[in-house]
């Protein structure tokens, strides 16, 4: 599943937005330009995940004003306990896009909640885009998640998986 924070989530989306207005930096366009932003928490929530498989979760965020914004990412799930999968990372003023494996526990029902929150004495926290990838039990999540690595998400699939990983010279 794919949003782009600054566009409305359809009904059928697995991922819906919970709390967080949006918002397009000005001069800016595509997803990087538009954010969910929100004083305490940009929450999201995804309801229909298998428990038996494995999911990494995936988002783009910047600080798009140099507002000095820092920011966590927690997900919660059936227990209430929230785990942080980031821990106070201070956005540049380039577009980044982060992966991390989700801890089963976060989502053992097959609920799940993801934060990112507002670590900072800024107006708000925000964040561009987010999806979930469905993972095979021995894949891993390349070590950074930049322009040269290109992730193929399989489109008949609700909730996207993780298909091949292309470096620059187009081996596989």
């Amino acid at each position: 599943g794919y949003l782009d924070c600054g566009q409305p989530a359809g009904e059928a989306s697995l991922i819906q937005v919970v709390r967080g207005k949006p918002y397009t930096f000005p001069g800016t366009t595509g997803p990087a330009g538009t954010v969910l932003f929100d004083e305490k928490a940009v929450e999201f929530r995804a309801d229909k995940l298998d428990p038996r498989k494995r999911y990494a979760l995936g988002f783009s965020w910047w600080d798009q004003n140099s507002d000095g914004r820092v920011e966590s990412v927690l997900v919660t799930g059936p227990d209430h306990r929230p785990r942080t999968l980031i821990e106070k990372r201070a956005l540049s003023g380039q577009v980044a896009t982060q992966a991390a494996a989700l801890p089963a526990e976060s989502y053992a029902d097959g609920k799940l909640r993801i934060a990112f929150a507002n670590e900072a004495n800024v107006p708000n926290a925000v964040v561009s885009e987010i999806w979930l990838w469905e993972m095979a039990a021995d894949a891993k999540l390349p070590a950074s998640l930049s322009e040269h690595v290109a992730a193929e998400l399989e489109a008949y699939d609700p909730i996207g998986r993780l298909k091949r990983r292309t470096d620059p010279e187009g081996t596989t």
